[in-house]
């Protein structure tokens, strides 16, 4: 959007767009109290810079997810918005993102054995994405998510 130009990685950043508009029931644009235009992801950014991003969180929102869900939407949401498109997930890791968090949610009612295939599998299907798809980006992202799987939480 800032270029001009589309890439593989310009719905990533539509998609992280679209998840603050859903975290924080704001549209793209919105006009603030003094009547200007602001730009809903850089506000979101420069809040989390800022560490007052809790309050732009919709509060029906923030009691509906655990502060672990939360932070990972944000942490997602906070990748699928990086300037530049190479340094953004494929749109695979983040539908692999979304799932871990979900199945982070599900754990809870689920026996001990069944998480634990569920884990290995989204392990063995991350190798196979990093491994077999080009321009995947920040390597250390990656690295780093594959490692968390397989932590204890």
């Amino acid at each position: 959007m800032h270029t001009g130009q589309l890439s593989e990685k310009s719905d990533v950043y539509s998609f992280g767009v679209i998840v603050i508009e859903l975290l924080t029931r704001q549209k793209p644009v919105f006009t603030n109290e003094s009547g200007e235009a602001i730009n809903l992801s850089n506000y979101f950014l420069q809040s989390l810079r800022d560490g007052s991003y809790t309050e732009l969180i919709d509060a029906d929102i923030r009691e509906q997810l655990t502060e672990e869900e939360l932070m990972g939407m944000i942490d997602l949401v906070k990748m699928c918005l990086k300037m530049r498109g190479e340094e953004r997930p494929t749109m695979k890791e983040v539908e692999m993102r979304l799932q871990l968090i979900r199945t982070n949610r599900e754990k809870c009612l689920q026996p001990a054995q069944t998480r634990e295939e569920e884990t290995q599998l989204l392990q063995a299907e991350l190798v196979y994405i990093r491994n077999h798809t080009a321009g995947w980006g920040n390597q250390d992202t990656t690295n780093l998510f594959i490692e968390s799987i397989t932590m204890p939480r």
